[in-house]
């Protein structure tokens, strides 16, 4: 039985977003870092690479208010799709290094 031709390119996909989530070190639950971030107190960290968001967004209710976070990745300048992204940095999201301080 022969594969689609598309269905390898998506497993690539798959496999570079999953790599470039190792680098994001926002401080996730459990203790381990995860991709999500841009409240008010929290920035866009990667430990390479730079933050770009990829479109998505939660909203999470925090005791009496919700803080919405928005899911980024990590992409590096020599990635060949690296002009394809929204780069935003560690000022994503609701953050601000002014509103934080």
């Amino acid at each position: 039985m022969r594969s689609h031709p598309l269905a390898s390119v998506l497993v690539a996909l798959a496999i570079t977003a999953l790599a470039r989530a190792d680098y994001c070190t926002s401080p996730g639950t459990l203790g381990r870092p995860d991709c999500w971030a841009g409240s008010p107190v929290e920035r866009c960290t990667c430990s390479k690479g730079t933050a770009a968001l990829t479109g998505d967004k939660t909203t999470r209710m925090e005791g009496w208010r919700s803080t919405t976070y928005y899911e980024y990745t990590c992409v590096k300048e020599n990635d060949e799709d690296y002009d394809d992204y929204d780069i935003v940095g560690e000022e994503c999201g609701d953050y601000s290094s002014e509103s934080a301080a």
